[in-house]
């Protein structure tokens, strides 16, 4: 199961073919648009011997080429692709759901994924699964603000779930006011 850089490696070859292009072709086509990868660069990266690709230099490929980035990245069936290479492979289709801001990869990361939705693209709300289905754009509007805060609050500061889990920091302090200080150290000396 491929990684997204080796998908890219093939998808590029595949898609300046289908272009008619030569590998010279593409460079002058990249060059135009301010990006310095040349024909020997592009060989290499077809062939594998170039590992690495860089975020500008993908979507830059995929503008000159006039294809999605995601479908340079992600194969076109529904074959599994892995994302790290510890990481479980994933189904090519839940993959392209993810990256178009659809889904997101495992269920407990759903909160945080939904919030950070753009209100302009909420439309397709609908067809989510769970808390997140809304009927109509006011509705999500007017319910995302309930949500959106304790969500993004709760991510950033997960609950502990054992005293175990503190910090000395999370350890909530009640310091004696002047007072109660002066009346306990009374006490004492009684």
């Amino acid at each position: 199961m491929p990684l997204p850089s080796e998908v890219f490696r093939r998808r590029l070859r595949e898609v300046r073919q289908i272009r008619g292009w030569t590998q010279q072709e593409l460079a002058t086509e990249l060059d135009k648009a301010g990006v310095k990868l040349g024909e020997f660069a592009i060989a290499r990266l077809e062939s594998g011997k170039r590992r690495g690709v860089t975020l500008d230099e993908v979507i830059a490929v995929a503008a000159v080429l006039g294809v999605s980035p995601l479908h340079m990245l992600v194969p076109l069936d529904d074959s599994r692709v892995h994302l790290a290479p510890l990481l479980p492979a994933i189904r090519a289709v839940d993959v392209r759901a993810w990256l178009r801001g659809q889904r997101p990869l495992r269920q407990a990361d759903e909160r945080v994924f939904y919030t950070q939705t753009p209100d302009s693209e909420a439309d397709w709300f609908p067809l989510v699964p769970g808390p997140w289905r809304f009927r109509r754009r006011k509705e999500f509007e007017a319910g995302r603000e309930k949500w959106e805060r304790p969500v993004l609050s709760e991510a950033s500061y997960p609950l502990r779930r054992t005293p175990a889990d503190l910090d000395a920091e999370d350890i909530p302090v009640r310091r004696p006011n002047t007072e109660e200080q002066d009346a306990g150290e009374d006490h004492e000396n009684a």
